[in-house]
Parts: C-alpha cells; structure tokens; sequence
C-alpha cells in the first residue's frame, strides 16, 4: 500500500470520484502502489515518509508519484496505436525526471 500519497489525494489529483468498495477505487490503489514503487525504483534511494524533517523529499516525491500516477491512470496499455509518452522505453517522462534528478542516487560506472 502506497505510503507516501494517500489513495483520497490520489483521488483528488485525478478527479475521481470513488466509494469504498468501488472495483475502480482497488485498481486505483494498485496503479497508485505501482507510481509509488516506480518512483522509488527509480531515485534507488529507500527513504520513509516523514523522515526528512524539512519535509523537502516527501514533497518532491509525493509530486513525482502524483504525476507518474497520472501517466498510469491515462495510458493502462489498451490501445498501444494513440499511447504516446513523451518518455523512452523504460524511462519515466522527462518532468518526473527534472523533478527526482536531486534525490536520485547517482550509478556507478
């Protein structure tokens, strides 16, 4: 279960409306876990809500989860012929990108 974005701001953000129970409101919670662990993957750094006192990483998370959320919630991979992201095979788009780019822990070579 997603930690960093509540499922009702995931709600919000997309402009859904859902009850408790809804089937839509599960596969919600799941491409919502799924932004989550995208993200995360992605800055290759484990860090826990809350941990940062300023609370700068979990803003900047919290938005980059958000935004990879919609980009699952718009493209679920039905209709391959007018998905187009704006991203290369296996990246995420480039505003998630210049969002994470500070808190992402750097690859050796």
């Amino acid at each position: 279960m997603a930690a960093f974005v509540p499922l009702d701001a995931a709600k919000r953000h997309l402009g859904v409306t859902t009850t408790p129970g809804d089937p839509d409101e599960l596969d919600l919670q799941r491409k919502l876990d799924a932004a989550e662990t995208i993200v995360l993957d992605y800055v290759k750094t484990p860090y826990v809500p809350g941990e940062d006192p300023t609370g700068r990483v979990d803003r900047l998370l919290e938005a980059g989860i958000l935004l990879e959320l919609g980009e699952l919630y718009a493209f679920h991979g039905d209709n391959l012929e007018t998905q187009i992201r704006q991203a290369a095979d296996g990246y995420l788009i480039p505003v998630i990108t210049a969002l994470l780019h500070r808190l992402r822990d750097p690859a050796l070579a």
